[in-house]
């Protein structure tokens, strides 16, 4: 599928949902399998602001919504820090090449050996 076709289709979405879909399925046909999303206007150097600010969009199951976001591990997770430190996108692949090279500290590596990754 072409990018304005994509992009239309989001444009065209009237919900978070519908356009939730839509990225879900392009990031499936693209190999990914999990989706992760969160957005805030609270951003600043040192955090994402407060986690009932956020809207989180996921793939996972709600068990492991409640773990991830809810519960607040996702700060402890070197792709948090990524974003935090970044703009843009960042994959798992980052974290395993950094992982297997022992470029994450030790608490980033335990992270994300509970993570399961």
């Amino acid at each position: 599928m072409d990018i304005l076709a994509i992009l239309n289709r989001i444009a065209t979405s009237a919900t978070i949902d519908g356009v939730w879909d839509q990225a879900v399925s392009l990031f499936r046909e693209r190999g990914f399998s999990r989706v992760n999303y969160g957005f805030t206007r609270f951003r600043n150097a040192h955090s994402m602001g407060h986690t009932d600010d956020v809207i989180y969009l996921t793939t996972f199951p709600p068990e492991y919504e409640q773990f991830y976001f809810a519960d607040g591990f996702f700060s402890r997770t070197p792709l948090y820090r990524w974003a935090v430190e970044n703009s843009g996108t960042c994959t798992w692949r980052w974290v395993e090449d950094h992982l297997r090279a022992g470029l994450l500290t030790a608490d980033d590596a335990e992270a994300v050996r509970q993570n399961g990754l």
